[in-house]
């Protein structure tokens, strides 16, 4: 949606409210054009815009070109008078703030009061979107802040879970999954530049970013150990991906595009080592309620290197009955299971550990594994 308008003529923060609202009508198209006209207006007359040399654009030419950075996903500033900030980023979610601030006087009036509560409605959306055209533009791939600096990849995922090099090229995998990140986050940008919305279906360069995995991790001279090991830790690095999308985006609502992805990859591996561990038999049967309950929980905490995610994932499952045992008796054998952080002292109660990403990257992991239970819900 690349909206045609006639630019301001002159800074809309120093006129009155009837130049800056112009045009504007009950309809959302409406508040949208008037929202990204004003931001326009912003960024070029408080010359928050590095690059842009306003000796060599006029008023218009140079409001024209920040409009074509902004379909692009490429509108980023430098100048805001934010501490410690010394990088380009997204200016959506200042300018949102400054804007309700600035017309916050005139609420009164019926049209401004409109435009005031899209733009509250907006608010965490406009956060997510400044976040995702931020890592698309620095190239840092979005994670957990806490696992900021490890240098985390794929590769050394793999290399941990025993894969060898000589069977399998991981860089190349490592460098797909990267991809595939890229074109989610471009395709969310692009949707939401379209419709103010996330809500996006797999497209041709996905379909081929994935078949390009499948393809590296199924080579037929890869041994069926290290397939299963392959494939898993594929999957389990998807879940993982979900997961950095979750905490670093903070969705108002998750996209459907992850469960999409998620239950093709899921669809693609299941034959190798989904029946295999479903098959397991000698699970710890005084922990667990089942096989498939020690898978999910082990699965979720390969996942993770936060100790308070651990905790959340046991206290959650003790809840539904999907663990058996209280917290000390889980903490012993969890010690000698060594399968993930340590937990020395007691765990967080339930209320104390739970976050809105946990509980979706928990609702995830139990819909790819096949668990469905009348006190859990997935939500979208």
């Amino acid at each position: 949606m690349y909206y045609n308008f006639e630019f301001f003529d002159k800074n809309p923060s120093e006129q009155d409210i009837s130049y800056r609202l112009k045009d504007i009508d009950d309809t959302q198209e409406s508040m949208i054009r008037i929202f990204i006209k004003n931001l326009l207006a912003f960024c070029y007359f408080n010359n928050l815009v590095q690059d842009l040399d306003h000796d060599s654009y006029d008023i218009v030419d140079g409001q024209d070109l920040l409009l074509k950075r902004f379909f692009l996903g490429k509108l980023q500033v430098v100048r805001i008078p934010i501490e410690f900030n010394h990088e380009p980023y997204s200016p959506l979610d200042h300018f949102a703030f400054t804007e309700r601030i600035s017309l916050y006087s005139n609420c009164k009036d019926p049209l401004v009061e409109r435009y005031l509560d899209f733009i509250e409605k907006n608010s965490r959306n406009f956060e997510s979107f400044d976040t995702l055209v931020n890592s698309m533009n620095s190239h840092i791939p979005l994670e957990d802040d806490l696992l900021a600096g490890t240098e985390l990849s794929l590769t050394g995922y793999l290399l941990a879970r025993g894969v060898k090099r000589e069977f399998i090229n991981l860089d190349k995998l490592n460098d797909a999954f990267c991809h595939l990140e890229y074109l989610i986050s471009k395709a969310l940008v692009d949707e939401f530049l379209k419709s103010f919305s996330f809500e996006i279906e797999i497209n041709t360069p996905m379909n081929n970013v994935m078949k390009e995995i499948i393809h590296h991790s199924d080579s037929p001279i890869i041994p069926s150990v290290q397939i299963i090991e392959v494939k898993e830790g594929c999957y389990n690095w998807f879940l993982k991906m979900v997961r950095d999308f979750d905490m670093s985006v903070n969705f108002v609502t998750r996209p459907k595009i992850f469960e999409s992805l998620a239950s093709k990859l899921n669809e693609e591996f299941k034959i190798d080592f989904k029946n295999d561990r479903n098959a397991i038999s000698d699970f710890p049967q005084s922990i667990f309620l089942d096989a498939q309950a020690y898978d999910i929980f082990c699965t979720l905490a390969k996942a993770v290197e936060i100790r308070q995610s651990v905790c959340y994932f046991y206290r959650r499952m003790y809840e539904e009955g999907l663990i058996l045992v209280k917290d000390k008796t889980f903490r012993e054998w969890y010690k000698k299971a060594k399968i993930s952080v340590p937990l020395i002292n007691p765990t967080e109660t339930l209320a104390k550990c739970y976050s809105n990403e946990r509980k979706y990257f928990v609702d995830l992991v139990y819909k790819l594994k096949g668990l469905s239970t009348d006190n859990q819900q997935l939500e979208n």
